[in-house]
């Protein structure tokens, strides 16, 4: 048994929550689907206790708070369900695919950093779901760790993740314990939240960058940059209308600090290597110009 410390002081301040990711893949084989759900669960159970052996704090539970993983080789929560449908990535169906509640309070001391769910549908495809605890890892660290999972089932080549994090950003224990909740209160107001699906194809990305092209700042905006302007200036729009009037506005963007130190960090660094970023404009200006700026 061990302790692992969460890396980086910024788990302390982060949202107190389960973090969902959902991956649908469509039945493209016409031989028995009763064997292609055997095949594909004992592929995954497998790809995913040797990817474990890597990234062994999704197999731990959450310890003291949430500031450390208690790991003892206890597994990983792995779960599989049969519904009773065709596959179809429609969001208000999404949640009864989920291992757990996503946007909640974190669970207490003694519960998994990961919870997994492999949903088969009668049609033959498949959804996989996952939640991990916000507390102890970011979005880089869940895609990595979702990427190896992947590359592993297919037989490729893997890298080996780092843990060099937790010895450079240490935890601070001044903090006190519910500053998350202080920081984001609106993370645990379940009723705020709608969820919707936007598809968006190459040549409307192009067009999209276009109009966030900015002489000033980014004459050539990337996707993220251009998707970002869209979204800050369709929020402002609804509410300059609301309110009859502009109104100052904040856009927060989650930032990875393992470009940012000097050296860097190993881009596969295990943590909560975030922080993040608020453009804050003095007068009222175009999102354009703060979001490529």
């Amino acid at each position: 048994m061990s302790n692992i410390p969460t890396p980086s002081p910024p788990a302390t301040l982060l949202p107190p929550i389960q973090v969902p990711l959902v991956f649908f893949y469509p039945n493209t084989h016409t031989t028995s689907i009763t064997n292609i759900f055997s095949k594909r669960s004992q592929t995954l159970k497998l790809s995913l206790a040797q990817t474990l052996t890597r990234y062994y704090p999704f197999a731990g539970k959450i310890k003291e708070v949430h500031l450390s993983v208690e790991w003892n080789d206890v597994r990983v929560y792995y779960v599989e369900a049969r519904v009773n449908s065709h596959l179809s990535p429609d969001t208000r169906l999404t949640h009864g695919l989920l291992p757990r509640e996503p946007i909640n309070i974190e669970p207490k001391a003694g519960s998994n950093v990961a919870t997994v769910q492999v949903n088969f549908f009668k049609c033959g495809g498949i959804a996989l779901t996952m939640c991990t605890s916000h507390k102890i890892m970011d979005g880089l660290t869940y895609i990595s760790f979702i990427k190896l999972w992947a590359d592993t089932a297919r037989g490729l080549k893997t890298e080996c993740p780092s843990f060099i994090a937790s010895a450079l950003f240490l935890q601070n224990s001044s903090l006190p314990k519910d500053s998350s909740m202080v920081m984001w209160p609106s993370t645990v107001n379940q009723s705020k939240y709608v969820t919707s699906r936007f598809l968006l194809d190459a040549s409307t990305l192009v067009g999209l960058k276009a109009k966030a092209a900015s002489s000033k700042f980014v004459p050539v905006p990337s996707c993220v940059e251009a998707v970002l302007w869209l979204i800050w200036e369709s929020a402002m729009a609804a509410l300059n209308a609301l309110n009859g009037s502009p109104k100052p506005s904040v856009f927060s963007l989650a930032v990875n600090l393992r470009r940012k130190t000097f050296p860097h960090l190993p881009k596969l660094s295990v943590g909560n290597l975030i922080w993040s970023g608020c453009p804050i404009p003095e007068t009222l200006v175009e999102p354009r110009e703060i979001v490529t700026n």
